[in-house]
């Protein structure tokens, strides 16, 4: 199954356990192979290990992936933006959303 809530909170604990003080800007890029399947039960703070459980089915239409899960999940482990070609689309959400050129063009 696919748990992207669980890497990108792992991605979140190892930058908040990041030992480099010379790093300015730090970014995590989230590439998925699949529709998320899995979930994580409660907030963890591990930077090994974060384990999930299968649940909410085994596929998601493609509204629910892009206009649900992302947003959610990116609210969740507190990312600062969501990155998309389709920036309409998140216009509900509480994360800004930005195109790929937006975010070239901020770092």
């Amino acid at each position: 199954g696919t748990n992207i809530e669980a890497g990108l909170m792992l991605a979140r604990n190892l930058l908040k356990d990041n030992k480099l003080s010379d790093v300015s800007s730090v970014y995590v890029v989230m590439l998925t192979d699949g529709v998320p399947t899995f979930h994580v039960e409660k907030d963890s703070s591990s930077t090994s290990n974060i384990k999930g459980q299968e649940g909410g089915g085994t596929y998601a239409t493609w509204n629910d992936y892009k206009d649900v899960i992302q947003p959610a999940t990116a609210q969740r482990i507190h990312a600062d933006f969501i990155i998309t070609r389709n920036i309409k689309d998140f216009a509900k959400s509480k994360i800004l959303a930005f195109t790929p050129a937006e975010l070239l063009a901020r770092i």
